[in-house]
């Protein structure tokens, strides 16, 4: 009995009797005109009796991509250096030392020239041709006014980091600073202004303690002398224009430059 009901299951199976649902209905194949759609209706998509052929997949070009340059990062030019540059904005920059330092003390002239020269063995050095301030103020609760002169050269040796837009100054030395420092005409101080600063400030009236009523220091002291191996500056320079802010070992004023060769 069991082997007969096996063979009927066999052959049912070859003759699809035992199929619970109707036989598909097998619609001719139709190539589309160029106006025929190729949708399938909804109705039919989920209908099991109407088989139907799956259009041929289309090719889907996509448009080549174009390449994106990467940002240019900004960099210091040494080349750019090179040079002899004088400082356009000795008021300015002489104002902002001083409300960093005498906050009490307001530059009224200032004459004289400094320049800058890089040279392109890595040299470096900084003149002071005459320069001159004039400032008034109060000082211990009296009005004074205070002339500052400044002559003479320093040399370094200047480094340049391009990514961090920075020189580096070391091997301070050259001919020297001259500075004269008066109050109300009388000469308090007379010394020689260390190079470093001289980089650093521009040499320019700070918190040295250059003026002072009380305790004139006519020599300068090992500190103010400076054992300072580096001294480090932002640097931006395009073209014919050049700005210098020291950042160490002391930060000042921001100088700006122009190239005269």
């Amino acid at each position: 009995m069991k082997k007969l009901i096996q063979t009927i299951c066999f052959i049912a199976a070859l003759t699809g009797c035992i199929a619970t649902r109707p036989d598909p209905v097998w619609l001719p194949s139709v190539t589309p005109s160029s106006n025929q759609s190729t949708n399938i209706p909804q109705s039919t998509k989920n209908d099991p009796t109407v088989p139907f052929s799956t259009p041929e997949a289309a090719v889907l070009t996509l448009p080549s991509a174009t390449p994106v340059p990467l940002p240019t990062l900004p960099v210091l030019d040494s080349d750019c250096l090179l040079g002899t540059w004088v400082v356009t904005n000795l008021p300015a920059a002489m104002s902002a030392s001083l409300s960093q330092s005498q906050a009490s003390m307001t530059l009224n002239d200032v004459d004289g020239q400094v320049f800058y020269e890089f040279d392109p063995s890595g040299a470096m050095r900084i003149t002071f041709n005459e320069l001159s301030a004039e400032l008034n103020g109060t000082l211990d609760g009296r009005e004074v006014t205070v002339e500052q002169f400044l002559n003479g050269s320093g040399t370094a040796r200047y480094s340049v980091d391009a990514l961090a837009e920075q020189l580096a100054l070391s091997e301070f030395g050259g001919q020297g600073i001259q500075s004269s420092l008066a109050i109300n005409g009388q000469v308090l101080a007379e010394n020689q202004v260390p190079v470093w600063r001289a980089f650093s400030r521009g040499a320019f009236v700070d918190e040295s303690g250059a003026v002072t009523v009380d305790e004139p220091d006519p020599q300068p002291t090992d500190a103010e002398q400076g054992d300072v191996a580096i001294s480090r500056a932002d640097a931006d320079c395009s073209g014919d224009n050049l700005t210098l802010q020291a950042v160490e070992p002391a930060p000042g004023p921001a100088v700006i430059l122009e190239r005269v060769q």
